[in-house]
């Protein structure tokens, strides 16, 4: 990629990332550290995952950074957190399986962009491309589920707890770190796991039956959430949040079909698998299928654009919630 195309991916990632802070301006003041919170921590985790792991390291070509960290990836980590736990809250679902879906809306970004993304050389890993997946590590893709997992479930508790102004805001300055002790445990499970299923090493590149276990135990735990206890939904399309993930989707699918069409832009031993296109593509099918739940009948799609605050709808059915199991739970003990 040329100096040029760099510059333009950071400003119009800046601009994505203004978006979404208007978003959550709109949503509050408590959606605004959240958001501020997640970028944080999407600068200390690539910072300490670098340092610590040495497995991948970014393009000199970007303008912005922080020691060997892309600002903007930062800015998109933020975004992808903060848009899953928007569409989440937005579902109504309960608090225990809310962190296990927002890593699932996380890593259906990552499989569809990070295999294009070594290609345009944005970063690379030291596995070669022809392992793992499309060239990315297995225990990437499984750290990205505990990457949402963790900073999600301690945001999400900090929303419960009945605390005051002041005590709330501390505890969000500190998600970014406790969120990465809460990742590093993930990578230690998963390379626990390494060693059980593989005692004489691991192959290059990982090992992709331990995510797709992990991936579809996450998955088994939001789809029981969702038959045992339904949701609440807040009908409507949130249009910055959904805006910002398909823009992801979008660029990187763009750029992997110029990369298949037009060989002369690929660098020096860079391939295009066309299996990957397709991939990226089944994956926007299921970005918009995610959408449906949403949709009120018999309304047009401009009607359904939203851009009001989801987080205080799902908090408010959350309080209606717990007063009702409160009543419930009166009631049982008055009948006893």
């Amino acid at each position: 990629m040329s100096s040029f195309a760099y510059l333009a991916l950071e400003i119009s990632t800046v601009v994505l990332f203004g978006l979404t802070g208007w978003h959550a301006w709109r949503r509050g003041a408590w959606a605004g550290m959240e958001l501020l919170a997640a970028t944080t921590y999407g600068v200390l985790l690539e910072w300490g995952n670098i340092l610590i792991f040495g497995t991948y390291h970014y393009s000199s070509g970007f303008f912005l950074t922080v020691g060997p960290v892309p600002i903007i990836i930062g800015l998109c980590w933020a975004m992808i957190i903060y848009g899953a736990m928007a569409y989440t809250d937005q579902l109504g679902l309960p608090l225990w399986a809310a962190p296990f879906a927002d890593a699932l809306w996380a890593i259906v970004l990552d499989l569809a962009f990070d295999a294009v993304a070594i290609r345009l050389q944005l970063w690379t890993w030291s596995n070669p491309l022809n392992t793992g997946y499309f060239g990315v590590p297995a225990d990437n893709f499984f750290a990205w589920l505990f990457v949402a997992l963790a900073f999600s479930a301690y945001v999400r508790l900090v929303r419960r707890l009945s605390v005051s102004g002041w005590a709330r805001c501390a505890l969000l300055i500190t998600a970014p770190i406790w969120s990465f002790i809460g990742l590093l445990l993930g990578i230690l499970l998963y390379k626990g796991l390494v060693r059980l299923a593989y005692p004489s090493g691991a192959p290059v590149g990982g090992s992709m039956p331990i995510f797709v276990v992990t991936l579809a135990c996450f998955a088994t735990i939001v789809g029981g959430a969702v038959v045992r206890h339904g949701g609440r939904i807040t009908t409507g399309i949130d249009l910055v949040p959904v805006l910002t993930r398909w823009a992801m989707h979008g660029y990187f699918l763009i750029w992997a079909l110029l990369l298949a069409v037009a060989p002369s832009l690929r660098a020096p031993g860079i391939d295009m698998p066309a299996l990957l296109i397709w991939v990226a593509v089944a994956l926007l099918v299921v970005e918009g299928l995610l959408l449906v739940p949403l949709l009120q009948r018999n309304v047009g799609l401009r009607r359904q654009l939203i851009v009001d605050s989801a987080v205080q709808f799902a908090q408010q059915g959350l309080q209606s919630s717990d007063t009702t199991d409160r009543r419930q739970q009166w009631s049982r003990e008055g009948r006893t």
